[in-house]
């Protein structure tokens, strides 16, 4: 439907992700595209690390235990993250500031992308 007029000249993503755009068209008909590549990365790496952090802290099954009124006092097991290692899968602007991220908490960051290019800041 985006293709059918003739007026369009410019189409805006609101993510990163273009790859379902019909984007050879686009080229045929001079249409100018642009995404919303990295605007995320912050709000999504300090969600990644909560995430992270709460896992390796119990944070999850305490609130959990709480939620049910248990107390599981020294039952819940620590798990410190320094010298963990860490896969991201993607290496774009997001995965690259996780990268950076996590590498100043010490652990061991490995990367992997599409196009198999070495991942900055990454094992």
């Amino acid at each position: 439907k985006l293709l059918a007029s003739s007026n369009l000249k410019w189409v805006q993503s609101i993510s990163a992700g273009v790859d379902q755009l019909p984007l050879e068209a686009f080229s045929k008909k001079h249409i100018l595209l642009s995404n919303g590549s990295g605007i995320h990365s912050e709000s999504i790496t300090e969600h990644v690390l909560g995430i992270i952090l709460g896992y390796s802290r119990g944070l999850f099954q305490a609130q959990r235990a709480q939620s049910e009124m248990k107390w599981l006092g020294s039952s819940i097991h620590y798990q410190p993250i320094q010298g963990k290692k860490i896969l991201i899968i993607g290496t774009g602007h997001i995965g690259k500031m996780i990268a950076k991220k996590v590498k100043a908490l010490d652990m061991i960051c490995y990367g992997i992308n599409t196009s198999g290019h070495p991942a900055e800041g990454m094992e």
